[in-house]
């Protein structure tokens, strides 16, 4: 019986130090949970500069917060297309995830950044971004849509590609076909250069190319790479005509609720990230792609500077003209000032 009684004991005994070692274990864990769990989302492959920006965008987020911030990412669409991924983190389902220049279609007076020929490269993009003009745009894309810009990086300048012979003056655009997106700037910058513009969804692109529906199409040189339209296309010129761009949008209200030194992590993160991209799509499309592309067999032609100025002497002005009864003719005018300006310090830089 004595036996019995003891073993009934240490029984128990068992069970209360394994529902004690449990709870502690419960309560540990509770303490080490991560206070910020973020589902971030985008839409390029696993691989790609842009996933790899929001890779160190993660890494240091996580690390800088020392554990109160943990980031699941989801790119290749996981979580949906770029419209969806916007109307997921406008309506607060998602916090944070990968916008592009779709912003133009949402925020007007982000239009500007469309403007042909407006940046001259990828250094002065970078410090038009860090400029008080384009933090005053992204304060009220924020105020109108809810959704905050943290950082914005460019991917490169789309490009003209095509089938038929290779772009190198006015006379060898007229006619061409060429895809453009449903947007009416770049319908009239084609069109302004002597092309015939024809929109076609992005889904539709290559079998397009492929089936002769359409004899070009222009995009930067990493997304003609990636999207193989080497395949169908034997000819780019490198003549940089709109800027390509990505964004870190965060829901607005989620933003502004974070303690500060959360805040400064989110957007020093989203800065790093950003930059990542940058330069990993800087060597890309000036160096590694073009090489991968000529070896694929396209014929790669690097334009003069007085070709790219007879282009946007041509595209600018209707353009131009389009824009001011679109949007705020000051805002336009103090785009194309904030980009001279900052021409002009780089070039006293330069003394």
């Amino acid at each position: 019986m004595k036996r019995k009684k003891a073993k009934f004991i240490g029984m128990v005994g068992l069970a209360v130090l394994c529902f004690m070692f449990l709870s502690a274990g419960s309560v540990l864990a509770q303490q080490n949970a991560p206070k910020y769990h973020l589902k971030v989302g985008s839409v390029e492959l696993a691989d790609a500069a842009n996933t790899k920006g929001f890779e160190a965008f993660k890494a240091y987020c996580e690390g800088a917060s020392g554990g109160e911030i943990k980031i699941d990412l989801y790119p290749a669409n996981q979580l949906g297309s770029l419209d969806e991924l916007y109307e997921g983190v406008k309506t607060g389902v998602y916090q944070l995830c990968q916008g592009d220049e779709t912003i133009t279609g949402i925020y007007d007076p982000m239009l500007v950044l469309s403007i042909p020929y407006l940046f001259p490269n990828e250094y002065v993009v970078m410090k038009f971004f860090n400029s008080p003009f384009f933090k005053q745009m992204s304060d009220g894309f924020a105020k109108s849509t809810g959704v905050r810009i943290l950082a914005a990086t460019t991917y490169g300048f789309r490009c003209f590609t095509n089938s038929k012979r290779p772009i190198k003056s006015l006379d060898d655009m007229k006619g061409l076909k060429i895809r453009v997106q449903q947007n009416p700037i770049m319908i009239e910058l084609v069109k302004s250069l002597g092309g015939s513009p024809t929109p076609i969804s992005w889904g539709e692109l290559y079998s397009s190319l492929q089936q002769g529906v359409v004899e070009g199409q222009e995009n930067p040189p990493g997304l003609v790479y990636d999207s193989k339209f080497y395949e169908v296309q034997k000819y780019m010129t490198m003549d940089e005509h709109v800027l390509a761009f990505n964004l870190y949008y965060a829901n607005e209200k989620w933003f502004q609720s974070l303690p500060e030194n959360i805040k400064t992590i989110f957007l020093t993160g989203a800065r790093i990230g950003a930059d990542v991209e940058y330069g990993l799509r800087v060597y890309e499309n000036k160096v590694s792609i073009a090489r991968a592309l000529e070896k694929k067999g396209m014929e790669i032609y690097i334009p003069p500077q007085s070709l790219k100025d007879t282009f946007k002497e041509k595209s600018q002005k209707p353009i131009l003209a389009w824009l001011k009864g679109k949007i705020d003719p000051n805002l336009v005018e103090q785009a194309i000032k904030t980009v001279a300006d900052i021409e002009k310090q780089v070039a006293e830089e330069a003394k």
